[in-house]
């Protein structure tokens, strides 16, 4: 994995112990930073039946870029870093995802030039008490 751009990490102090929680307030810091960067937000949480989750769908105007973002959060440094989650399968299960949000979406989509796959990560360091958010632009290839 490409190491993040400097200036695409931020800090938080709150910690949460609910896994769900925890996931949808990464997700909504997550939908913030792209916004507040001049992206919009596409889509959340979008689901194929039993094939899984897109977290975010992002448009970047600038680029024409469709931008596919998984979230990953991980409260225990324990096991390890959140990007450590994001394996080749797992890579392939987002591949499938955006072939079926392409194949599938309800609303018309912007005219799109390049679609790319971020990776968000929010790690808690115990020892600074802490969060950690790390944005991996172009995490993996299509």
């Amino acid at each position: 994995m490409p190491k993040p751009k400097p200036g695409n990490t931020q800090s938080s102090r709150k910690q949460s112990s609910s896994k769900p929680k925890l996931g949808s307030q990464t997700e909504t810091l997550t939908a913030t930073f792209f916004e507040k960067n001049g992206h919009t937000v596409l889509a959340r949480n979008w689901r194929s039946g039993r094939l899984g989750e897109l977290d975010l769908v992002v448009w970047d105007p600038d680029s024409k870029t469709l931008i596919f973002v998984e979230v990953k959060a991980r409260s225990n440094e324990e096991k390890g870093p959140a990007i450590a989650a994001i394996t080749p399968q797992k890579q392939a299960q987002l591949l499938m995802l955006a072939e079926q949000f392409l194949a599938n979406s309800q609303d018309p989509l912007p005219p799109f030039q390049t679609l790319r796959f971020d990776v968000v990560t929010w790690d808690y360091r115990g020892q600074t008490q802490r969060w950690q958010m790390q944005h991996w632009p172009d995490a993996f290839q299509s």
